[in-house]
């Protein structure tokens, strides 16, 4: 069992809330797998002004608080109080979503603007790196460098095989969702999105068709890498004991 993730808590309050606009314009879906970059997408797209304030609407730990603040006594609220408080002046809402989150969205039965999005789909290519990365954030309960590491990481072989794994049956469901649905996402790669994070989130508001004209001034988090030196010691013992095994 991983840790506490509070670097979503830090987007509850209000001052992530924006004006709002009269018409919805554009909803658009991130579909992440762990440890992807989504964190760093969103916030670089947050930090244009145009294209919402991304984050886990409906992560089952987060959204009552948000439910609560919002004075929505159930879905059916949440969902346009949600919209009238989180889409930028120029009527784009954007949210985050994992496998699970995503299924809990499908079971709402009625009516609303969310049914459909287009798509971005945020994924890695090094998937040991991508294990690596995920085992250590379950341990220290800090997903992105915005919350302090609560412990130390203990490497173990058999946890980052099966976060190996575990990424692999995530990206199996996100590609059989699309394909079922005839849907071609705008694929963000992680290594390309550090690389030119900038022309990353270019090719993404082309694909919204949102005009490039600031809407809005948002206050800015600063969300670097994590990596350090032992992720790349702990590919190398990981290499070694697969060898072994």
């Amino acid at each position: 069992m991983g840790l506490r993730d509070n670097t979503l808590e830090l987007m509850l309050d209000e001052r992530f809330d924006l004006p709002g606009s009269a018409s919805l314009s554009a909803v658009y879906f991130v579909a992440f797998l762990p440890r992807s970059g989504s964190h760093f997408l969103c916030n670089r797209l947050w930090k244009t002004g145009l294209a919402g304030a991304q984050m886990e609407y409906f992560n089952l730990n987060k959204l009552p608080v948000l439910a609560n603040r919002f004075g929505a006594r159930h879905l059916e609220e949440y969902v346009p109080r949600l919209l009238r408080r989180r889409t930028t002046p120029n009527g784009v809402f954007g949210t985050k979503l994992n496998r699970d989150q995503f299924a809990f969205l499908q079971l709402f039965a009625f009516d609303h603007p969310l049914k459909n999005p287009k798509w971005i789909l945020v994924d890695r290519r090094d998937k040991e790196r991508q294990a690596i990365s995920w085992h250590i954030a379950n341990q220290i309960g800090a997903w992105s460098t915005l919350s302090p590491a609560q412990r130390e990481p203990e490497h173990s072989f058999g946890a980052i095989a099966r976060c190996r794994q575990g990424l692999i049956e995530h990206r199996r469901y996100w590609d059989g969702y699309f394909s079922a649905n005839t849907i071609d996402p705008v694929r963000v790669v992680y290594e390309d999105l550090v690389d030119d994070p900038d022309a990353t989130v270019g090719a993404i508001l082309q694909h919204l068709d949102i005009p490039l004209q600031p809407t809005c001034s948002p206050v800015v988090l600063q969300i670097e890498r994590q990596a350090t030196s032992r992720n790349d010691e702990w590919l190398e013992r990981f290499h070694a004991d697969l060898a072994a095994a």
